[in-house]
């Protein structure tokens, strides 16, 4: 961990420590958004992503999200901005949070328990399938297992209004993933490494999805007992799944970044 142990908050008490569950936190988050810039997800300093910080049962919840301003290729462990349920920062900073972006988060953080990490994306394939009438179609193996599990929210503006909050957790209700019509796509995650997994699977299907249509030629719909079969039996929680996304995926995603960025940790 960085000389950055401790923090004092806004109201100007006295510095706090940064515990060791918060850093690792850090660490996960801000390799997250470098990742998120590896592979182009990246609005220029738009959209974002939030992960529950661990605390006491009697301690008010707190979250970290990206410092309003800087770039995801530019996030560090140490520069993510520590806030509260509204997007009030409580950690020392020099940057401001978007707080009409943690609408978006607020939303689903207030009601899902569960949801330790949102990510939230404007990407150029996801806003693109946002925007069918009928949303992900059934042209891939990645998009017939998650298809199925995708709520869908109304496009009603920039997400700046407080009242939108309960539309958009029931449009999401327990599923992890969402389209926000016109917008963007939604995942979550119990953490960070989950919520980025299937993030992954949700953009690289709407990737294969405009590319396929992109082509202008008859596309082959799978036989809908296979379309059944693999919404009923793929993509749900599991334990081997959490395996995969644990010890496979999220450290092999980590060993990328080390090679490439290892600065995400300062």
């Amino acid at each position: 961990m960085p000389s950055l142990t401790m923090y004092r908050d806004k109201s100007g008490n006295s510095p706090k420590p940064i515990s060791a569950a918060e850093w690792n936190l850090r660490l996960d988050l801000a390799a997250a958004y470098r990742a998120a810039a590896l592979f182009g997800w990246d609005d220029m300093i738009g959209t974002h992503f939030t992960a529950r910080v661990p605390g006491a049962d009697d301690e008010p919840e707190a979250f970290l999200i990206n410092p309003y301003g800087q770039m995801f290729e530019e996030i560090t462990a140490s520069s993510l901005v520590k806030v509260d349920t509204e997007g009030n920062i409580l950690s020392d900073t020099d940057w401001p949070v978007n707080k009409a972006g943690f609408v978006v988060h607020s939303a689903v953080h207030r009601v899902r328990h569960d949801a330790g990490c949102v990510m939230h994306l404007h990407t150029k394939d996801g806003v693109a399938v946002s925007a069918l009438e009928d949303g992900l179609l059934p042209l891939n193996q990645t998009a017939l297992i998650v298809r199925g599990k995708i709520g869908v929210h109304e496009y009603e503006g920039p997400a700046v209004s407080l009242e939108e909050r309960e539309r958009m957790a029931a449009a999401l209700g327990d599923r992890d993933l969402m389209f926000l019509r016109n917008h963007g796509t939604m995942a979550v995650g119990a953490t960070v490494a989950e919520a980025f997994q299937k993030m992954y699977l949700l953009e690289c299907a709407c990737t294969y999805q405009v590319r396929t249509l992109a082509m202008g030629l008859p596309w082959h719909r799978p036989d809908q007992k296979v379309i059944d079969e693999t919404d009923a039996n793929y993509g749900h929680r599991d334990p081997h799944i959490e395996h995969y996304v644990r010890d496979l995926f999220w450290p092999a995603l980590l060993r990328k970044l080390d090679r490439v960025c290892p600065d995400y940790k300062q």
